[in-house]
């Protein structure tokens, strides 16, 4: 059986909804819907946290490893300890950010929609900063 990575970054900056051709961006359409019944701004996705939100989930893959943090004692894959450090490193200029790392084990695709459905971050971010989002990034592991 298959089982996916799910991860999802959240860095702070409004935009607008995107067209649906990858899971990214049809979780992304889903997260601005809730958001837009609420009377919340969208968000879009950019370029550099995609790369740092692939990135980190490959290590994860690599390593056989769900988590936050990266370590240089698993050197293959590495891109920085902490999201902020990992966002800087692919290109983005702040160090404002909230990770969201889900873990789907069955292949659903259910992981992310209910990370989004609980209410949490996704919904009620921090009162400071702008918000970017890149929602899941989604890697086969055999």
């Amino acid at each position: 059986m298959k089982k996916l990575i799910l991860l999802t970054i959240f860095v702070l900056s409004c935009a607008t909804q995107v067209l649906a051709n990858t899971p990214a961006q049809t979780g992304l359409i889903y997260l601005n819907s809730l958001r837009s019944a609420a009377g919340m701004t969208t968000l879009s996705s950019n370029a550099n946290l995609d790369t740092a939100a692939l990135n980190h989930s490959t290590y994860n893959q690599i390593n056989n490893f769900i988590g936050h943090y990266e370590s240089l004692d698993f050197p293959t894959g590495f891109k920085g300890v902490t999201p902020a450090d990992r966002v800087v490193a692919a290109g983005y200029l702040s160090t404002t950010v909230s990770e969201n790392v889900s873990y789907d084990s069955d292949g659903d695709g259910e992981s992310d929609k209910d990370e989004i459905d609980s209410g949490t971050d996704l919904l009620n971010p921090p009162r400071s900063g702008a918000w970017k989002i890149i929602l899941p990034l989604i890697l086969n592991q055999n």
